[in-house]
């Protein structure tokens, strides 16, 4: 499916649906945001040989639309982001489109419908590995949209029931690109929440998915079934665990079907009013970044820290690990044993933000990030990047 085409239809069911009623709402329900930034970038092709680095300068527009009136909530933000590359080579400037939208409605008080809409658009230019003259990616602007509907209903006292339905694609410009990314996914959900006590809430859980690829070689369904235990320890301290079986089978000939558990839990503690620790990890199946693999089996860690220094000033750092191990079992037919290896791909994250508040409408931001990513399965895409920014924030 062409760009162009799809383009028209998610911005069809991004706009219509939450602008249907927004003619006659007051101006007064509109929200400015702006952020300009500088940011140095040490990586700027994610390449692992001969970096090329660069200054760049980042523009940020936020537009946003809340209606909330007679149990029905809308609201949508459209946010366009403008780069300006001081020395990449190949193109000096990006342009990129976020829009999201919500709609939350009240149908009784035992019944409510929401709808979410997530909709990108991106330009990433061509991209060569510096010292081999080898293209990685051809120029391949993409989009991807994702539509999430959902209905809750009170079965009886402290029990709730939730269906909801997913969508979500990705499609590139470049059709060769496209024949390698492009995906489509379909998820179908139900859970039921109740409520044993005040600070404990426990979940069933069913989903089931269905996910195509262009290449025709990662296509699969699966089905979940499980369940989530969420509890309040102490006015500090709350967390949740989720934990189930999938079973998944494939689409592409010799990859065997597989019957496997998965785990995610989270942990919040709040050690002061001013601070607050948060972490979690997980276990279990995931989609996988080349065609030479149909899935891959991936464990996450991550810990992460908000500080508020004082009334001006907050901080906020996050570490995290996630390692993918892929495995000749789930090997697809583009997979050369002559040429391709089984492993393991491990990506490293680190991010350091802080803003200071000069007034109401005004804030000071900086941040760093680091990337390292190493991989068996594909050593030329092995990179590490670090990018450090300064910028301002104003809110209207």
């Amino acid at each position: 499916m062409r760009l162009s085409t799809v383009l028209k239809m998610t911005m069809a069911t991004a706009v219509v649906i939450p602008f249907s009623g927004f003619a006659q709402e007051r101006a007064d329900l509109f929200e400015f945001h702006n952020r300009l930034r500088v940011e140095y970038d040490d990586n700027v092709r994610q390449s692992k040989v001969a970096k090329q680095d660069s200054l760049k300068l980042i523009e940020e527009a936020e537009f946003v639309v809340n209606f909330d009136s007679q149990g029905t909530y809308i609201g949508v933000r459209y946010q366009p982001s403008f780069v300006w590359w001081e020395d990449r080579d190949e193109d000096e400037t990006d342009l990129h489109h976020q829009l999201d939208a919500n709609l939350a409605h009240d149908f009784s008080d035992r019944l409510s419908l929401s709808v979410k809409e997530l909709f990108r658009l991106a330009e990433q230019p061509e991209l060569q590995q510096e010292g081999e003259g080898a293209v990685v990616r051809e120029n391949n602007d993409f989009i991807y949209n994702s539509l999430n509907a959902g209905l809750t209903g009170q079965i009886v006292e402290n029990t709730i029931g939730v269906i909801d339905v997913r969508h979500a694609l990705v499609a590139y410009e470049d059709s060769d690109v496209g024949a390698d990314n492009d995906y489509d996914q379909l998820v179908i959900g139900g859970d039921i929440r109740h409520q044993i006590q005040p600070e404990m809430t426990v979940e069933g859980q069913l989903r089931y998915n269905t996910t195509d690829y262009e290449d025709n070689l990662r296509g699969s369904e699966s089905v979940q079934i499980g369940g989530k235990v969420s509890r309040v320890f102490s006015p500090q301290m709350q967390g949740n665990v989720r934990l189930g079986y999938e079973s998944k089978s494939f689409d592409s000939a010799g990859v065997e079907d597989t019957d496997t558990p998965y785990i995610d839990a989270g942990l919040v503690f709040v050690v002061s009013n001013s601070t607050r620790i948060n972490g979690g990890l997980g276990w279990g199946q995931a989609q996988t970044p080349t065609s030479k693999f149909a899935t891959q089996d991936r464990t996450s860690v991550y810990v992460g820290l908000s500080q508020d220094v004082s009334n001006r000033l907050s901080i906020n750092g996050s570490v995290g690990y996630t390692t993918g191990d892929f495995s000749a079992d789930e090997a697809t037919s583009a997979f050369n044993p002559a040429t391709d290896s089984t492993g393991t791909e491990d990506v490293v994250r680190a991010s350091l933000r802080g803003s200071y508040m000069l007034n109401r409408s005004n804030w000071l931001e900086f941040g760093v990030q680091y990337v390292d990513l190493t991989s068996d399965i594909r050593p030329a895409s092995e990179f590490d990047r670090t990018r450090i920014n300064l910028g301002w924030r104003t809110q209207l």
